[in-house]
């Protein structure tokens, strides 16, 4: 199953290029996800009466981890250069390692920057693997209820019932690229059915990375933070570290484009 919502996590912060921590969080891409899959039989009653037969087994999701960073001080393994104002790497002549400091509600704001992710997945499942999976159960009763004259007009017949009850032309695409309804040639290849909406739902899915690119997830490091503000685990264990606090880029943007809007055929 899909996960629904972020898991909290306290794990050392990974490195932070330029300074910056590139997401605080991390939704995987979904593994074992399956589409619904047809098995589409053609067969005759008799002269002129050929009919179609649909049995469909439904869509898996697959399963994919979505974590958070909980509230807490952090070593993110790299140094401040004061002549700079800003991290570079630990070296001889900058060797305090920074540990950024994660508030409760920057914390908070990490958890909700995954769970824009986990339900970008759950959409993308929605309009494209579950879509198949219904346009396939909505079809079947009047297609399965037709006589046709023909083999080839019982195929020709179930490819546009496909495309009638699709939802979305780009649906549509995936009965056309894989039920081929011709004088020449008429037949259904499952495995090409099953690539081409894997390759949809991964391609939809993978909409969410823009979350990312655009840096709306991005946090920074802040300003630094004095030893007699420091809780006594860090204050106990400061020396030879440099602590800062770890806050929002300029770019961060949570709760602004919504799933519907990002995640779309």
């Amino acid at each position: 199953m899909l996960c629904r919502r972020p898991k909290q996590v306290k794990k050392t912060l990974q490195d932070m290029p330029d300074g910056e921590k590139a997401d605080m969080g991390l939704t995987t891409t979904p593994e074992g996800a399956e589409p619904p899959q047809l098995h589409l039989t053609v067969y005759t009653e008799g002269p002129n009466a050929w009919k179609v037969r649909c049995r469909l087994t439904p869509a898996v999701e697959g399963t994919n981890e979505s974590v958070y960073l909980a509230a807490g001080s952090y070593a993110i393994g790299r140094a401040w250069y004061p002549e700079y104002d800003l991290a570079g790497p630990i070296d001889d002549l900058h060797s305090q390692e920074i540990h950024g400091i994660l508030s409760e509600a920057n914390s908070d704001w990490s958890r909700r920057a995954e769970q824009e992710h986990c339900d970008d997945w759950l959409r993308a499942h929605e309009i494209t693997l579950k879509a198949a999976e219904n346009t396939i159960r909505y079809a079947s009763p009047g297609l399965e209820n037709r006589r046709f004259a023909s083999r080839y007009d019982a195929y020709q017949g179930a490819l546009e019932a496909f495309r009638a009850h699709s939802p979305h032309n780009r649906i549509a695409e995936v009965f056309e690229g894989s039920l081929i309804a011709t004088p020449r040639q008429h037949d259904f290849f499952p495995m090409e059915f099953r690539r081409l909406l894997l390759k949809l739902f991964l391609e939809v899915g993978d909409l969410t990375g823009e979350r990312d690119s655009r840096r709306w997830h991005h946090f920074a490091v802040g300003g630094a933070v004095r030893t007699s503000d420091l809780g006594w685990g860090d204050w106990f264990s400061s020396r030879g570290r440099h602590y800062r606090r770890i806050v929002q880029s300029p770019e961060f943007s949570v709760g602004v484009t919504t799933t519907q809007n990002l995640i779309h055929l």
